[in-house]
């Protein structure tokens, strides 16, 4: 009866054993898997970092550009204005063409109607020289009748 106990426990010690080293075994096998997913994690935690960075970089820029995208929009609107005030002074300039031609014309008018009445002043003092003329002959001849 001790045999065939001790035989039962020997059956049950070498089935533990057995266990045991297939436990061992798989043990060694899920720390190894535990190992090399904590390599990933590393890997992936240093794409992680490298990703938040790139990120915060990008939003940099953002920010950066739309800065900029204000200040062209104020430069724009700015344009506008200034445009729009050459285009106003441009209006002027044409108005003031428009009287600056009225004028000359005017001018032309008042210079032709000044030569013209030179003209008629010249010949009327020749015609007054004439007459005087004629006027001092008369008044010998009358001198001399009266004599």
């Amino acid at each position: 009866q001790e045999q065939e106990q001790r035989s039962l426990l020997e059956a049950q010690i070498s089935s533990l054993s057995e266990t045991a080293a297939t436990k061992a075994t798989e043990y060694e096998e899920l720390q190894s898997q535990c190992a090399q997913l904590q390599e990933e994690l590393k890997s992936k935690e240093g794409v992680l970092s490298q990703e938040q960075n790139d990120r915060a970089s990008s939003e940099t820029q953002i920010n950066a550009l739309q800065e900029q995208l204000k200040a062209a929009s104020s430069k724009l609107a700015e344009y506008g204005q200034v445009q729009e005030q050459c285009d106003q002074l441009r209006e002027e300039l044409k108005s003031k063409d428009g009287v600056i031609a009225q004028e000359q014309e005017q001018r032309s008018l008042l210079e032709a109607q000044i030569s013209s009445l030179s003209e008629t002043a010249a010949t009327k003092a020749t015609e007054y020289e004439e007459l005087q003329s004629q006027c001092a002959q008369l008044q010998e001849e009358l001198k001399s009748k009266e004599g």
